[in-house]
């Protein structure tokens, strides 16, 4: 019995993995276990994303009996203390899932449950779990969950209106005219609000905004790839998107360059999140939202209030509202173009047509309010009246 766990256990070259001969019981050393998460620390996205991965594996291996204590054998020498995992103790675990609450009392939903079980299952593959009774009984369940998931979104679609967009905007300004926020909160929540109103582009992305991304005699943005949820993925390092900027979105970054330039420089030109969190969930927003419940703007057409990542489902949704071109609006916002066609000419269309396309869709639509436009009025672009023909005599 023990020659044969000793075989096993030098075929895996990684991870030290033991398996019972019988029962399918396996075994994971916890320093195994450790250096994932040390690894899953160690990767470059936000640190919210890994702070729940890392809670979600801690609330497994909660469930998981050790060697050394009170748990099944593994009939074999093995001093280092070991998570022992199986078929009936995964059945355990998620019975355990079904017995847990949300913040407000509430059982867990469809997508709660299923990126839990998605991140379990990751992590018993990479350590050298691929038993097919425990790995297949995951998989099926997290496809189940996923298949209710989208049918209740699709049941229950956010609507984010131009009203809605608005009463943010308004929230904000009685905000700072009630002295509840200072003025240099005020210019960087305009400038972070219309970004994501103006580009969709996701929240995670903006939060990484620098000063040099921005080209303001061209009016646009270049957005490094290197930012990018693909290009992260992928690990790509260079090129960049180009992405129009709206005028207000434009002047209200100049407004916050010019007037609190000496803070964007000792933050190294970042302009909303520190370099060391970089990655990270604008802070700033969510503390000024912890602060001023006003600013939880309730949704006109929908539960829940409006939150900056809804912002990029309000410029997806009005694009289509205003009729404008499908593979352009991928291009800005970063989706996938869905076939091999589009893929290519969505990659061969020049600057130019995504600019004249985005003026079509958005260049009249105007977000901040009279006293915001008024405040921003020396950054805005002038209009051109048309020359007055002088009568003759």
């Amino acid at each position: 019995m023990r020659e044969a766990v000793s075989s096993l256990n030098a075929n895996l070259d990684q991870i030290k993995i033991v398996r019972r001969t019988r029962g399918g019981t396996y075994g994971i050393p916890i320093s195994e276990v450790e250096m994932y998460i040390s690894e899953l620390k160690s990767k470059d996205v936000s640190k919210k994303h890994k702070q729940k991965q890392i809670k979600w594996i801690q609330e497994f291996l909660r469930i998981l009996p050790t060697t050394g204590g009170d748990s099944e054998p593994l009939y074999v020498e093995n001093p280092e203390p070991t998570y022992v995992v199986s078929a009936r103790i995964i059945e355990d675990y998620l019975e355990h899932l079904d017995s847990l609450k949300g913040r407000y009392g509430q059982n867990l939903g469809y997508k709660a449950k299923m990126d839990r079980i998605s991140t379990v299952r990751r992590f018993l593959r990479e350590l050298g779990v691929d038993d097919r009774e425990i790995i297949g009984r995951l998989k099926m369940l997290e496809d189940e969950l996923r298949r209710k998931w989208k049918t209740h979104i699709a049941m229950n679609p956010k609507t984010v209106t131009k009203e809605d967009v608005d009463s943010l905007f308004n929230a904000l300004e009685a905000a700072y005219e009630d002295e509840e926020i200072g003025e240099e909160q005020y210019c960087k929540a305009l400038a972070f609000l219309l970004l994501l109103a103006t580009t969709g582009r996701r929240k995670e992305e903006i939060a990484r905004a620098h000063i040099e991304w921005f080209d303001f005699e061209a009016n646009i943005m270049k957005l490094p790839h290197s930012v990018t949820k693909v290009g992260r993925q992928l690990k790509e390092t260079e090129g960049f998107e180009v992405i129009p900027l709206h005028p207000e979105t434009a002047a209200c970054l100049k407004m916050y360059a010019r007037k609190f330039g000496h803070l964007i420089k000792a933050n190294d030109g970042y302009l909303f999140a520190v370099p060391t969190r970089k990655a990270e969930n604008p802070t700033f927003w969510d503390a000024m939202i912890k602060k001023h419940p006003r600013l939880r703007v309730q949704l006109r057409y929908s539960p829940g209030t409006l939150t900056p990542k809804l912002l990029r489902k309000f410029f997806i949704q009005h694009w289509y509202e205003k009729n404008g071109n499908e593979l352009i609006l991928k291009k800005i916002v970063g989706h996938s173009p869905t076939v091999v066609h589009d893929l290519h000419y969505a990659r061969g269309i020049r600057p130019e047509k995504v600019i004249e396309e985005y003026q079509k869709v958005l260049g009249k639509t105007s977000f901040l309010t009279k006293k915001q436009r008024a405040m921003v009025a020396r950054y805005l672009p002038r209009k051109r009246g048309k020359k007055r023909r002088k009568r003759r005599k």
